[in-house]
C-alpha cells in the first residue's frame, strides 16, 4: 500500500510533488535502497509517464492488453538489473 500525503493543513500540494512521490515509492516497491538502480528505476518511470502524457494517455494497440503491459515492466526490469 501507498499512501500519499496529498495537503498540508488547508493547501494542497502541487500536482506535481505528488506525482514524484507516487513514482519514487513505485520504484521502492521493486528497489529498496536508494542505490543506482533505485535511481535509474525513477528515471525510468518518470520518462514513461512523460511519454504518456505526450501520446495523451492513448497506448498504442499493442500495449492495449494488461498481458503486453506486464511484459514490457518486466522487460524495463531486466534492464535495470544490469
Amino acid at each position: 500500500i501507498i499512501e500519499l500525503r496529498l495537503r498540508y493543513a488547508d493547501k494542497y500540494l502541487p500536482y506535481n510533488e505528488i506525482l514524484g512521490t507516487a513514482l519514487h515509492e513505485l520504484a521502492h516497491m521493486e528497489i529498496g535502497p536508494h542505490n543506482k538502480k533505485f535511481k535509474r528505476l525513477v528515471a525510468l518511470l518518470e520518462e514513461e509517464y512523460l511519454q504518456l502524457i505526450m501520446m495523451k494517455l492513448s497506448f498504442p494497440k499493442e500495449l492495449s492488453s494488461s498481458r503486453e503491459l506486464r511484459a514490457r515492466a518486466a522487460e524495463a526490469r531486466r534492464a535495470n538489473s544490469c
